[in-house]
């Protein structure tokens, strides 16, 4: 007796990712200034959007130190996060440089099976800080209070202020914060 065994065999297909790109750019090309938000461009190509990966994006600087603002969310290096690239496939971020000299700026992205990175490099310089008094009084007795303008003309990110006496003593309020406490006040953006 033989007995035949009839062998069907399916193939399953799948729908693999080969891999895309990304682009990082500086609308700066090169150059930035200490506290001052350069803005960057990241872009990925040829990614799918029926692969149901989660795709991550990293960040990270070398030869220097600064933060991202995404959406307003702030990011250090090393940081991961998730951004929707397959509903935009672009990433428009600002970076602040913390340190001045040569740096570079390294995005990654990353699904499951594919990473991806591009890096810009800027020159960082020190920031340019114009600093005027208004409305000083001519005269300042010794236990009454004076009220007057410190005015910094700059258009860096995260600027505190404070205050210390060189001779005497006395307490020096900003937005109603002790500047002579040492770890300085967030100063808000105005305009006079």
């Amino acid at each position: 007796m033989r007995f035949g065994l009839f062998v069907v065999l399916r193939r399953r297909t799948e729908t693999c990712q080969p891999g895309f790109s990304v682009t990082l750019k500086s609308i700066d090309v090169g150059t930035a200034v200490v506290g001052k938000p350069v803005n960057c461009t990241l872009t990925i190509s040829d990614l799918d959007p029926d692969n149901g990966d989660q795709i991550l994006t990293r960040f990270e600087v070398r030869d220097g130190d600064g933060v991202i603002l995404v959406d307003n969310n702030e990011y250090s290096p090393g940081e991961t996060f998730e951004y929707d690239f397959k509903a935009n496939n672009r990433l428009d971020f600002d970076f602040i440089p913390a340190t001045e000299g040569e740096a570079y700026i390294v995005m990654g992205v990353a699904s499951e099976l594919v990473t991806r990175s591009d890096s810009i490099k800027l020159k960082v310089s020190s920031p340019e800080i114009n600093i005027r008094f208004r409305n000083v009084p001519d005269l300042m007795l010794v236990s009454e209070e004076a009220e007057f303008y410190l005015q910094l003309d700059t258009e860096l990110y995260g600027v505190k202020a404070s205050a210390r006496f060189v001779k005497g003593s006395g307490r020096v309020y900003i937005s109603g914060y002790d500047a002579t406490r040492g770890e300085g006040v967030a100063l808000e953006k105005t305009t006079w």
